[in-house]
């Protein structure tokens, strides 16, 4: 049986204006734009209201994670992402992380170029210049070795 998901904390090495101690509600940030969408929920660029720092945040539903048993997979994200992300500079960390009754939010540095694969499918049929290939290919070979 997965373990159900705990209390999250702040990233101690995370780049925000934030304390290791400092805990969140989602009543803390101002929703600006839905980003993405995801198999348990939706990620959205927030903006934190005593700060004014953006965020992505990641919003996923308790609920469906543990009917298809995922819990272990979240946790397990979620904990790499506390531990390396913010480590490496190719690999995203997060930043913080708070439950509601319903909904998990990991919350981690907004990047304002989206995504790998947004940019790999943007332009369905543009090719991808091969040095441009090589840097990205670098980039994530130097990533894995790092985990």
């Amino acid at each position: 049986m997965n373990k159900p998901i705990k209390n999250l904390l702040v990233n101690k090495e995370s780049k925000s204006k934030f304390q290791k101690t400092e805990s969140f509600r989602i009543k803390d940030f101002k929703l600006k734009k839905t980003i993405g969408e995801g198999g348990f929920g939706k990620i959205a660029v927030v903006e934190h209201k005593k700060t004014g720092q953006l965020f992505a945040v990641k919003k996923m539903n308790k609920k469906q994670i543990k009917e298809r048993e995922f819990t272990k997979y979240i946790n397990t994200e979620l904990k790499i992402m506390q531990e390396v992300g913010n480590n490496h500079p190719f690999i995203l960390g997060a930043d913080f992380a708070f439950q509601s009754k319903t909904s998990l939010y990991i919350g981690m540095e907004f990047c304002k170029g989206g995504d790998f694969f947004d940019f790999m499918y943007d332009d369905v049929g543009k090719k991808i210049p091969e040095e441009d290939i090589k840097i990205y290919l670098g980039c994530l070979c130097l990533a894995l070795d790092y985990l």
